[in-house]
């Protein structure tokens, strides 16, 4: 006996592609109730257990099919019975025993209906996938580790070390050449996907409970992923304030190296470093009683982020806040004065 059922897109595809075809299933851009289609465009299948025909409507956001078919078993060690007539379970029917006519028409998500399935459905109904694990967040990541970026090396050097009033001082930075600055941070996530699959009996087919429904259990794997972060600092900004209220500003330009700011060491009198200050008074009394004007250089770092998963990078990179750090060092300054010592 015919049974018919009106079915969406994922129970054709596995109609379609799930069983082994024996015509060729044309999508039709209408279908009439009821109105059948010539053989070569009818859908027409058959495996070991089920025969169907049909006509594969498209509507266009998805397809259908006005399923006719017939559902049968072959005669074997656990039954003896042929294939009901009615297109219902008969009274009785016992899972497994014998053949269910409504199985036509059950969705079973096979790996070869991946086009017409969502992806990574696996065998068994349902299409059922969950995964577990923990979340990460590349750009949460990133600022921790441009929060943590320290030059700790880095030190304010001068010339003369004991600077006279209205003679320049030179300044220049030790141990920073004002480069790009790289930072990196992998993590390792495992990740648990279980997904529901069907149990068969020993000839293949679904083991079905008391419902007709198949019998499925969870079926889990863990698997290992690793997420990279990188991070790439570079100067934008240095500040000097050289403790007298008089300051010099050196900005730098896009992404990479930047010496402007960073001032030349003294190798001879007649190369001087871009960095000098001439003071008009001396630091007698400047902080308490260190006596020193108090120098200090502000670098504004600029930085930008990248990801990647299992070694695949996932987008460009992105900006992130700019961050200033300071460094700090005390100069004295002397007064000379001319002593008329005879007249």
């Amino acid at each position: 006996m015919g049974i018919e059922s009106r079915l969406v897109y994922g129970l054709v595809a596995t109609l379609v592609m799930g069983l082994v075809p024996s015509g060729v299933a044309v999508a039709q851009s209408q279908c009439e109730g009821g109105t059948s289609l010539s053989a070569e465009q009818q859908l027409n299948i058959r495996n070991v257990s089920y025969r169907g025909r049909g006509n594969v409507c498209d509507f266009g956001a998805n397809f259908s099919t006005l399923l006719r078919g017939e559902a049968f078993r072959p005669q074997d060690s656990v039954t003896n019975q042929q294939t009901p007539q009615s297109s219902m379970p008969r009274p009785g029917w016992i899972p497994n025993v014998g053949a269910n006519p409504l199985d036509l028409i059950r969705t079973f998500c096979r790996r070869d209906d991946w086009a017409f399935l969502p992806a990574g459905s696996n065998g068994g109904l349902p299409c059922t996938t969950t995964t577990r694990g923990a979340s990460v967040d590349p750009g949460a990541v990133a600022r921790e580790l441009f929060g943590a970026l320290s030059l700790p090396s880095l030190r304010l050097d001068m010339n003369p070390r004991l600077g006279l009033v209205a003679v320049p001082t030179w300044f220049w930075v030790e141990g920073y050449s004002g480069q790009v600055i790289p930072l990196s941070k992998t993590l390792t996530i495992p990740r648990e996907q279980c997904t529901l699959v069907v149990d068969r009996d020993a000839r293949g087919d679904p083991l079905l409970n008391s419902s007709g429904d198949p019998v499925v259990h969870q079926r889990c794997t863990t698997t290992f992923e690793t997420i990279g972060v990188e991070v790439r600092a570079w100067p934008a900004v240095y500040h000097w304030d050289f403790g007298d209220r008089k300051e010099q500003t050196v900005l730098c330009h896009g992404v990479g190296a930047c010496t402007a700011g960073l001032g030349r060491a003294y190798t001879d009198p007649h190369t001087p470093s871009p960095i000098q200050h001439a003071y008009r008074l001396s630091s007698l009394g400047q902080q308490g009683l260190v006596d020193a004007y108090g120098v200090q250089l502000g670098i504004t770092f600029s930085a930008e982020y990248r990801f990647s998963r299992n070694g695949n990078v996932l987008g460009g990179w992105q900006g992130l806040p700019d961050r200033e750090l300071s460094w700090a060092a005390d100069h004295k300054v002397q007064e000379a004065q001319a002593i008329l010592t005879r007249p």
